[in-house]
């Protein structure tokens, strides 16, 4: 081998001064960020002044005509791999002292503050180290120049000492060397949350622990749950479930009883972070070990109940969930009928709907406005436990969550107002679109609801305040707003929601986004992006309920895009076929879900001009409830559709007075939220009115459609509505012209992403037209 010495710093200088023409004095501080960052190897110093002339770190100034250089932007380029070996290697000729110095600063991570090493000699020490090139220094941070340096300052200590070192140093941070271990427990309740967090993280990892003081052992667990509370409120709950892990193997089962509020505060926090990182295996056994020792107090056992119901509906076990509530709801007084546990019986949902709904229009919104505040504290969590139910048994159970939202209204009305009655009107209202056609009144039970949510004030909670909001959006704002709007709401929310560790109601709009994305012109491709990203999220999350949804929609998706790519990306459940997940749907009586596969089974014949099969879907589609009112307008509109178009393939009057319900029906949404509806009234007029033979009309309308779908950024609507105007033109026999628009419409089709109509399109141009019937 071929050993090259270092440069030194004057050599350095001079070799810098020389390549950009400068005197020395001039490049001495360039030089010096160079010895740093190449180790005055010469292999390596050409390669990084060429690299950050590149980068245009260092420059050629046309004013100033020379070389120029920003010193502190040259200070915060990263050390190459090469010259991170080389360092590494150099660390082990330093002096000792300096080397302890790297040992103590490595337990620490990549960096160190000041304030965490009590020893003034390793903090001068640690200077040294500075001033060799093995770490750099911000203020009162020292930070290792590269991991594999910091990794060879870690491997310098010995496995076996390694445990006592972290213990001793997380100590040296709560004791400062001079206090005592009998006064830990005052010593740590003053001591600032960075302090807890950097000697808890030290001690955690000194296993196996070496302390045997109950006392101690008592306070270490504080430590850590008052860190995994902090972590929590930083929305970070992977360090958040450490920590709780932490504080839980300081203690025994024995301290159930000794510290009972300390292990059920720990027991709690590790039920609510498993479940949002998905750890099932925690999640189950700290369930199990809430469930047991928890004392007969109810608020006590609240935590492990409400997880567990998530756990279960997470898993698949709806009737296990519905059991579960139902036994916990008895236990807090509130008792519902032994018929309602019948999965698909919706009687006693629609006599307490009904009842309901007489109660709220005898006693007026004004009335409810000025409720007490409720006050028993049995209610609320039997108002919290029924919002959590709802939430996580929409796609399942029907009949359940009606009584769900009724029997909140009823408390509300008797009791008073807490958070959770704010989501209860909402929940009414969307529990009120799968029995009665009455929009209006969902609506305002809707908006009570919202303005319950800003009279009652929920800052402390902003987490269930964004929960109301979102249930607001998906079901019922939906209707009113820009669908596009709505979608960049979803997307945000999915965001702000899991970053805050509100799984569920994250959940919720990712699998809305999306499904709400395909239903109105979002460009596939884009879809399919977010489905990988949804997709991995929510398979890691453990959320099957709405991973099935996902890959409901995404199968209408890849239909379109015409490509398997996305689906490989993913796992093989996802490429189960729609019929498959249909008879999983009803077998387990997901009367929601099997609606939804029907509507997407109808959109892809639909799509592909198979409207017979479409039409079949659609009327299965019909047969079955559900509070998704925006599909069932949908479903109304491309039903409408296929009704004019057999009235002139098939002749025969039924076809057109079903077709005219359906202009009806969108008329009256396109009278009052113009945006969403105008397009999709002028294109079913247009159709009407062809059927008719009204032409001069049928034009006019077709065109207004055109338009209004390009000004409204509908882009499947603009193609549809261009492709049936083409097919009209053939009809009267202007066969160019038809043609001419049938081309056109495959410009806003590849802008929607579909590959597959567009290459139907493409092939129908290109054949014989004149053999094949126009309809």
């Amino acid at each position: 081998d071929i050993h090259l010495e270092t440069l030194s710093a004057a050599a350095v200088n001079e070799m810098v001064s020389e390549t950009l023409r400068l005197p020395k004095r001039m490049t001495k501080s360039l030089a010096e960020v160079t010895i740093s960052k190449t180790d005055g190897n010469p292999l390596f110093l050409r390669s990084f002044l060429n690299a950050m002339v590149e980068e245009g770190r260092v420059y050629y100034s046309l004013a100033k005509r020379r070389w120029v250089w920003d010193i502190l932007a040259l200070s915060e380029v990263g050390v190459d791999d090469g010259v991170a070996v080389l360092l590494a290697r150099k660390l082990l000729r330093l002096p000792m002292n300096i080397q302890m110095a790297l040992r103590i600063a490595s337990c620490f991570g990549m960096q160190v503050e000041d304030w965490m090493i009590i020893d003034s000699n390793v903090l001068v020490n640690l200077d040294h180290a500075v001033y060799e090139g093995l770490m750099e220094r911000f203020g009162s941070t020292f930070v290792f120049v590269h991991a594999s340096v910091h990794s060879a300052a870690y491997n310098l200590i010995p496995d076996n000492e390694r445990s006592a070192v972290h213990m001793k140093l997380g100590l040296e941070i709560i004791f400062n060397k001079s206090a005592k271990l009998d006064c830990v427990d005052g010593i740590v309740k003053n001591l600032p949350d960075s302090k807890v967090f950097a000697a808890i993280d030290q001690i955690n990892r000194s296993r196996p622990i070496s302390i045997s003081n109950p006392a101690i052992l008592r306070v270490l667990s504080k430590m850590n749950l008052r860190a995994g509370n902090a972590c929590m409120e930083m929305s970070d709950f992977q360090s958040a479930q450490k920590n709780f892990l932490a504080g839980r193997a300081f203690m025994d089962t024995n301290n159930w009883v000794s510290d009972y509020g300390l292990m059920l505060a720990l027991t709690n926090g590790l039920c609510l972070t498993s479940y949002v990182n998905g750890d099932s295996s925690t999640l189950v056994a700290s369930v199990e070990e809430a469930m047991l020792h928890a004392q007969n107090h109810f608020e006590d056992k609240f935590v492990a109940y409400s997880v567990r119901v998530k756990l279960l509906v997470s898993r698949g076990c709806e009737t296990e969930a519905v059991e579960c509530v139902l036994n916990a709801l008895k236990e807090l007084g509130e008792s519902f009928p032994q018929s309602s546990r019948d999965w698909s019986d919706l009687d006693d949902a629609k006599a307490a709907f009904f009842t309901t709904k007489l109660l709220l229009e005898g006693a007026g919104i004004d009335s409810i406005l000025l409720c007490p505040i409720m006050a028993d504290r049995r209610k609320i969590l039997a108002m919290k436990l029924m919002n959590i139910v709802f939430l996580n048994l929409m796609l399942s159970s029907l009949p359940h969550t009606i009584l769900i939202s009724c029997r909140m209204i009823s408390i509300t009305m008797r009791y008073g107002v807490c958070d959770s009655s704010a989501f209860g009107f909402v929940a009414f209202a969307i529990a009120s679109l799968s029995l009665m056609e009455d929009f209006e009144f969902s609506y305002r039970m809707g908006r009570l609801g919202i303005k319950l949510l800003e009279q009652i004030g929920t800052k402390s909670n902003s987490t269930f305040a964004a929960r109301v909001t979102t249930f607001f959006t998906m079901f019922l704002n939906v209707l009113v707003d820009p669908f596009q709007a709505t979608l960049d709401v979803l997307d945000n929310t999915y965001m702000n929601c899991m970053r805050k560790g509100d799984v569920d109601t994250a959940a919720q709009c990712a699998s809305f986004h999306f499904h709400l994305g395909a239903m109105t012109g979002m460009n596939l491709c884009l879809l399919g992006s977010k489905y990988v990203q949804y997709y991995i999220i929510l398979s890691r999350k453990k959320q099957q309920n709405h991973v099935m949804i996902l890959n409901i929609v995404n199968s209408f998706v890849s239909s379109l895009l015409g490509s398997d790519e996305i689906v490989n990306r993913c796992t093989t459940g996802a490429a189960m076929s729609q019929d498959q997940r249909l008879r999983l749907a009803l077998s387990k009586k997901k009367v929601v879900v099997a609606r939804m596969i029907y509507f997407y089974q109808m959109q892809e014949c639909f799509w592909k001009r198979d409207f017979d099969n479409a039409y079949v879907y659609a009327e299965r589609h019909s047969c079955q409830k559900g509070p998704a009112l925006l599909k069932r307008l949908l479903l109304i509109f491309y039903k409408g559709l296929m009704d004019f178009y057999f009235a002139r393939s098939k002749g025969g009057q039924k076809w057109i007075d079903e077709g005219l319900k359906a202009v009806k029906e969108i008329r009256g949404w396109y009278d009052r939220y113009n945006w969403n509806y105008e397009n999709k009234y002028f294109i079913l007029m247009a159709e009407y009115c062809n059927t008719l033979g009204d032409l001069t009309k049928a034009i006019g309308f077709y065109e207004k459609a055109i338009e209004s779908a390009r000004n409204h950024r509908f882009p499947h609507e603009e193609g549809l509505s261009l492709e049936l105007t083409g097919y009209f033109h053939l009809r009267l026999g202007d066969t160019s012209k038809g043609l001419s628009l049938i081309r056109e419409s495959c410009i806003p089709y590849k802008a929607w992403g579909a590959t597959v109509k567009v290459e139907k399109l493409e092939k129908f141009l290109s054949s014989d037209i004149t053999a094949c019937p126009i309809y």
